[in-house]
């Protein structure tokens, strides 16, 4: 009888790639939905030519994770290896792009951005002091930095949750096989055979 893997310590790695393929998907697409919204707004916003590049780069990443999520959620329900596979690999390679655009993105706006706020946030309507509008820039700054830094943590969560149901559906594809070498000598069928296996609750 294949281990079925679990996280969290007791759920099944399988419900896991439904989940994170479920989160993955309403993540995906609401941000992206959002980004492509401020990109139809940009000749209404101060941002720089490389804040701008920064914004569709975060739509178009966003949009992809939603796209790619349909892969996991499709293999976690018919329990499709590589469907699962191309899911986990995906998710490692929007990983390694979204913390390389993210520092790039976090360079971009706290290099100029943060003095356009200052300057609009001194000048505006409020006229608030220096000081206050300064505090309130850092932390927005901050704010991003942990939006991020919490995003990048959940992609490597779900990675290897990803990872755990890839062995798992592997260990059952392997029990598959020896049953059918160890088959009856007479050419009777195993009690039990791949597909079957692979149909099992998880």
């Amino acid at each position: 009888m294949v281990r079925t893997r679990i996280f969290c310590l007791c759920l099944p790695a399988r419900l896991g790639v439904f989940l994170v393929s479920v989160f993955n998907l309403i993540a995906g697409i609401s941000m992206g939905l959002f980004g492509w919204f401020e990109v139809m707004h940009l000749k209404n916003t101060p941002f720089t030519k490389a804040e701008d590049a920064a914004l569709i780069l975060h739509s178009v990443l966003f949009t992809l994770l939603g796209l790619i999520s349909l892969l996991g959620l499709t293999g976690a329900i018919i329990r499709h290896r590589s469907l699962v596979s191309l899911f986990g690999t995906m998710i490692l390679l929007l990983l390694i792009i979204n913390i390389g655009s993210g520092i790039y993105i976090m360079y971009t706006m706290f290099r100029n951005h943060g003095q356009i706020l200052l300057k609009e946030c001194t000048t505006g309507e409020g006229h608030y002091s220096q000081e206050t509008c300064a505090v309130a820039s850092g932390l927005e700054q901050a704010l991003i930095v942990m939006v991020y830094a919490v995003m990048w943590l959940v992609q490597i969560c779900c990675f290897v949750i990803v990872m755990e149901y890839c062995h798992q559906l592997d260990d059952e594809e392997e029990e598959a096989m020896m049953a059918f070498m160890f088959a009856k000598p007479n050419g009777t069928e195993p009690a039990v055979g791949p597909s079957e296996i692979l149909r099992l609750p998880v």
